[in-house]
Order: structure tokens, then sequence, then C-alpha cells
């Protein structure tokens, strides 16, 4: 329950808790970063707030961390999630800071899990449930996007060699002939290549395990590497 109090201006009330604090208030709380207990008493509050000591120590626990170790179940290994999902979280990441993101990530994180209507991940169905999230304990719903965070960053590290730069013949010729105007379409590239290559859709490509996709990426990278090595050491 909030903490109750009262100052010239009448009561108010505080929460006592990250488990009383909405997704949507933590999301506009890193938004707006208030650095003071003052700004911070006076955002809950709806109104300026004079700040003693009792108020300092009511909101204390915001000098803490939000908990990992509770909320609600989200999947373990993002790299077994879909490729649609972690290259949509990938590309939300890099537009604009989580804050504005929070809840698209963590529907898109948990939007295959408990199969939430479906087997596969269908993006229009799990984004719909980005607006009530909000509403939700932030309690709830940050293990999960911290764990999301944790996972991309493992991944990124597990196959950093696909985002370092390609130096083959190849994609030279590919750079000099206008390739680079492909970057704007992202990982639809990838989805397109691969459906064409396994006969498939790019659809269905997007429903792969994003470890999947990313493995024929980087076995595609060593093949050409090695081609390259290949073909220079016949024109010595």
């Amino acid at each position: 329950m909030p903490a109750n109090f009262i100052d010239n201006a009448g009561p108010y009330a505080l929460p006592t808790g990250w488990h009383e604090v909405s997704t949507r208030q933590y999301c506009e709380l890193d938004g707006l970063k208030l650095a003071t207990v003052e700004a911070r008493a006076s955002y809950f509050a709806g109104r300026p707030i004079q700040v003693n000591g009792l108020v300092a120590d009511a909101l204390a626990w915001m000098l803490h961390p939000v908990p990992t170790d509770r909320g609600l179940a989200y999947p373990p290994d993002l790299g077994q999630e879909t490729f649609m999902q972690v290259e949509s979280i990938r590309a939300m990441l890099q537009k604009q800071p989580l804050h504005e993101c929070f809840a698209l990530i963590y529907c898109c994180f948990k939007g295959r899990y408990n199969n939430w209507g479906a087997a596969h991940f269908d993006q229009a169905y799990a984004y719909g449930y980005a607006e009530r999230c909000l509403d939700w304990p932030i309690t709830d719903t940050y293990p999960a996007v911290a764990h999301c965070l944790a996972e991309l960053a493992r991944l990124n590290e597990a196959f950093a060699a696909l985002y370092e730069p390609d130096h083959t013949e190849a994609a030279r010729k590919a750079r000099a002939a206008g390739s680079d105007r492909l970057a704007t379409f992202s990982h639809l590239n990838v989805a397109r290549h691969y459906a064409e290559k396994f006969s498939t859709t790019i659809d269905a490509v997007y429903q792969w395990p994003w470890q999947q996709v990313a493995i024929f990426m980087l076995q595609d990278r060593i093949a050409a590497e090695i081609q390259d090595n290949l073909t220079q050491q016949a024109e010595q």
C-alpha cells in the first residue's frame, strides 16, 4: 500500500517500493532523469513537494535497482527465439532509448513464450500487449527486459565476426556495384537470401531460431573468406 503524507497543500501518497511503480511510471522516470528526491516525490505526488527527512526515507528504496529475481516468466535463451524477434529488438534499440521502447521489447521478447495465442511469433499480436503491460508493476516486466538485454549482449559477443568488415573480393565488388544501398532493408536482405537459398518463404525464415540463421550467416562468411584466399593463392 502507498504511504500517505500531508503538507501545507494537502495529502499525497508515495509508493513504498518498486512493486508499487508501474512500468509506465518507470519509463517516464527514466526518461525524465529525475536526479533529486524532491523531483521524484513531486512526480509521484503529481505536484511540487517540499522534501523532509521523512519523505527522503520513504523513497530510499529508489536508490536500489529494480530486483531481477522475480517477475513474470520469460524465455531463457534469446538465441532460440525467432529471427524476427531478435532483429526487431536490435532495430528498436538502435533507433531510440530503452525507456521509449521498453514495453515493445518486453512484448517482443515474450512474444512466443507460453504461446501467447500461437506457437510462432506474431508481431502484431505480441505488440498488442505493449499498451497493456505499461500498467503492470515494473517488478513484473523489468526482469524479462534485463535478461533480454543481457542475452543480446551475449549473442553479439558470440557472433561478433558477423559484424566485422567483410574484406573479401566478392564483398568489395558488391560494394562497388552499390550494395550499400541495400543496408536500409537490414534483416530483410538476410531473410530473402535464405528464403531463396532454401526454397522457402521470407516469412518462414523470420520464424527460424535466430541462432540458426546466425550460424548459416557465419558459415557463409567463412566459406567466402576461404574461397577468397584460394582465389588469391591461385593468382599468385
